[in-house]
């Protein structure tokens, strides 16, 4: 698990908003016992670094010193305050869904709200561990060619599940929305802050990725764009009692059985549709 990935879990549960720098460091300074200081505290390059686009762990030596360092009861309060005054559906359907692959001595049968805390310290001991244990060495240019290589990976994807979309029958037809708004007021209040940071830069990366994988399988099949997105809006009418957050995920989960595609990549197309308008009613009338 990459610490960005760790981060996105406590985003979810965390109660209130914070830069995720700025999270990083309130999280290691919950681990330590008193009187330790924060190794990364004015380290904001190497915070750059390990909170990038192409993760890095954290530092060897600066690992190790949180690890000797750990205050095991402080950090499990620290988390048990958010988990505390979250509401039990805010687990079941996302932090399965997203975050419960990972192998800890708590399995996903036996995970409940009330020993969370124990499986994030879990999550939190191993990422420190790795990261202390692992030979760290300089980037190299091979690993720019491994970069590129997931770029394509990822491009593959998207065709697989743009391509694989059914061509769904439009009866009722919902009326359209105009003048249409920025992402982040789509997306909306700071506890969305969480599906803000996946469809943010899934945006900005792969928007004309997307779009041009409609264009083409326009232009080579008997292939109806319009039905797509009506039945992506419907699909968004169906499910606008629920919150944004549950909306998204239900959404990428609908779309992954509709197309067997990856659930990145769904994640990536549903994204492109919020940026489209289809989602999230992301426009005045």
């Amino acid at each position: 698990m990459t610490i960005v990935r760790f981060l996105e879990l406590i985003e979810e549960i965390y109660d209130g908003f914070l830069d995720r720098d700025k999270l990083f460091l309130e999280v290691i300074d919950n681990s330590l016992n008193d009187g330790a200081k924060n190794p990364l505290l004015k380290n904001p390059e190497s915070i750059k670094k390990i909170l990038s686009e192409t993760p890095r762990p954290i530092p060897k030596e600066k690992a190790k010193y949180i690890t000797e360092n750990f205050n095991e009861e402080r950090f499990i309060n620290y988390i048990k305050r958010f988990i505390r005054g979250k509401g039990k559906e805010l687990f079941l359907d996302q932090l399965y869904e997203h975050f419960l692959d990972e192998v800890t001595e708590i399995s996903i049968e036996s995970l409940i709200k009330d020993n969370l805390e124990q499986y994030v310290l879990l999550l939190w001991k191993n990422i420190l561990n790795e990261s202390k244990n692992l030979q760290q060495t300089r980037p190299s240019r091979k690993k720019e060619t491994q970069k590129n290589l997931s770029f394509k990976d990822i491009r593959e994807k998207l065709k697989e599940v743009v391509f694989a979309i059914p061509e769904f029958d439009i009866n009722d037809r919902p009326s359209r929305v105009k003048n249409p708004k920025y992402l982040k007021e789509k997306i909306g209040s700071p506890e969305c802050n969480l599906i803000y940071r996946k469809v943010e830069p899934n945006v900005t990366e792969y928007f004309d990725d997307v779009r041009d994988l409609f264009k083409v399988r326009q232009e080579s099949t008997d292939f109806l764009y319009e039905k797509i997105r009506e039945e992506v809006h419907n699909k968004f009418v169906s499910l606008c009692d629920l919150s944004k957050p549950e909306i998204f995920q239900r959404m990428v989960t609908w779309l992954q059985e509709e197309t067997r595609g990856s659930y990145d990549a769904c994640e990536i197309v549903i994204s492109y549709f919020i940026q489209s308008c289809e989602v999230f009613y992301a426009a005045t009338e």
